[in-house]
């Protein structure tokens, strides 16, 4: 009713070519050239209203009288059943579909304004005890929509977007979930990928921009035929220009540049190596489970950017009289150095965290064959150095007699399947990244005389060996499902998770207070 009428705002000479409203949901805005069609317009659009049941929100209606494109002053506008819309005042505003305006948008103002709302939002997400998943997924959510629904609107520069999304990681820095020299690539790349999963606003405002570009340019609508014609960089969208906008940036290009990184690029070029499982590798940031900063903090040591003797004396330059390690003092004090590779850490921390991976097994074994009854917490549970029944019996950390000497006897798990007369050797391992698939070799090896000599001692069908690795940074080695399949443990992603999770939180915590000896903690 409103297109089929005479009236509306003329935007070519074409006189068909004729605007006369936005509607979208409740939201309308009426256009006329005159106060009188403008009336007889509001007079439609109440009649309408009343029959199918709606009124006008009148507190919420202004009347904008334009001349020559300023703004003039107006007392407003009555309809017949004695509504009043008042006349927007001199140097005041109105909000279309959230974006403040009055004869034009103030490009300037309403992106200060969006960004404020922006920056409160996230502060507001980071200050809440959300685990790192949750945290990431409300501002993804809940934060930069508030930016995003402008984008075709406002008037966005690259270097704008570059500036808010600096912001975001100095907040994020300030609430000690990201390391200032960490990549940078890595924090919006895909959680699946090895990243923190957080939205970019360059990537962000590309595609809507582009999308709402190229619906104008493929309608044949009278009216957006004009506005292309005349919009020469007069919006966003730059409709008057057939060249297409350039991609700013991609993920790809993101991840590209991570690997590229010679420091932060070691553990993308693990994680990306023929050695580990991927998806499993990078379980915890899918499940989003630790604390945002805990996550931060394993993050920086995978980047290798935790202020190490080796990192301050040679990249941060500072004047040190040595680059050894402070607890052994053999080697330098690399972040490989501390999370696998120190004499001093390997009987009580990296026993520890050795120790946790593998209780979490020996539950889970004693659990489904029936020497355990109930589960506890993985940190509170204490093996028993032997559990046996009808069927099976398990050996824990116990040095194995053999009839002929053998170099190593101690395996971490001894399984007896006394039904089907075969034995399981099960030895856990967590070393430094690089070494995954080195280590699950080792093992194998290591043990092979000792599975000889007790399937000769006891007569057994078979022995086998069955090496359990997850390196210090979290990375699960390829084939590791299977080996857990091959023991019979009858949920191995569950296992994989806990015992990933007990690694990462074990090497933050021995970094930690290692950094706490220089008054260094956290990021």
């Amino acid at each position: 009713m409103l297109k089929t009428g005479n009236y509306g705002y003329q935007i070519t000479k074409n006189p068909s070519v004729r605007l006369t409203h936005l509607f979208y949901v409740d939201d309308l805005k009426l256009y006329a050239t005159n106060r009188d069609q403008l009336h007889s317009l509001l007079e439609l659009v109440s009649c309408f209203s009343e029959d199918i049941k709606m009124k006008f929100g009148i507190s919420k209606c202004a009347y904008v009288n334009v001349i020559k494109g300023k703004i003039i002053e107006s007392e407003g506008i009555d309809l017949r059943r004695g509504q009043h819309i008042a006349g927007l005042e001199l140097g005041a505003k109105y909000k279309y579909l959230g974006v403040q305006q009055s004869a034009i948008i103030d490009h300037t103002e309403m992106k200060k304004a969006v960004e404020s709302s922006f920056l409160q939002r996230v502060t507001k997400i980071l200050k809440t005890e959300l685990y790192s998943g949750a945290k990431v997924t409300a501002i993804n959510s809940w934060a930069i929509p508030t930016i995003s629904h402008t984008f075709g609107i406002l008037k966005w520069r690259k270097t704008n977007l570059e500036s808010i999304d600096r912001k975001v990681r100095v907040l994020l820095t300030k609430f000690r979930s990201h390391h200032p020299q960490d990549s940078t690539a890595k924090l919006y790349l895909p959680r699946a990928n090895g990243g923190r999963g957080l939205q970019n606003l360059v990537v962000q405002h590309h595609q809507p921009t582009t999308n709402l570009r190229d619906y104008f340019l493929r309608t044949d609508q009278p009216l957006h035929r004009a506005l292309i014609q005349v919009d020469d960089g007069y919006s966003q969208l730059k409709l008057a220009d057939k060249n297409p906008p350039p991609i700013p940036v991609t993920i790809s290009q993101f991840e590209e540049e991570w690997k590229a990184k010679p420091l932060h690029g070691r553990y993308a070029a693990n994680l990306n190596g023929g050695e580990v499982d991927k998806k499993l590798s990078t379980s915890y940031l899918s499940d989003g489970q630790l604390m945002f900063e805990t996550e931060g903090f394993i993050n920086a040591i995978q980047g290798q950017v935790i202020p190490t003797r080796n990192r301050r004396k040679f990249i941060l330059k500072e004047d040190l009289p040595s680059d050894k390690c402070r607890l052994c003092q053999t080697t330098t004090e690399s972040i490989q150095h501390l999370t696998a590779g120190c004499t001093y850490l390997a009987p009580r921390d990296y026993l520890n965290r050795h120790n946790q991976v593998a209780g979490v097994i020996h539950q889970e074994l004693c659990v489904q064959m029936g020497l355990l009854t109930a589960k506890v917490p993985y940190y509170k549970y204490q093996p028993q150095t032997v559990l046996e029944n009808e069927s099976w019996k398990i050996l824990w950390d116990l040095a194995i007699t053999t009839d002929r000497t053998v170099s190593h006897n101690r395996p971490d798990i001894l399984v007896f399947d006394k039904k089907q007369r075969k034995a399981q050797v099960i030895d856990i391992q967590i070393p430094a990244d690089e070494n995954v698939g080195k280590s699950r070799m080792e093992k194998v090896l290591k043990y092979q005389e000792l599975a000889d000599e007790i399937k000769r001692m006891y007569q057994l069908e078979k022995v086998e060996i069955y090496p359990i690795i997850i390196s210090c940074n979290g990375l699960v080695d390829k084939y590791l499902p299977r080996n857990l399949k091959a023991i019979s443990i009858r949920n191995p992603k569950q296992i994989v998770a806990i015992s990933q999770k007990a690694v990462i939180l074990a090497t933050c915590r021995t970094v930690r207070r290692i950094l706490a000896t220089d008054g260094r903690v956290g990021l």
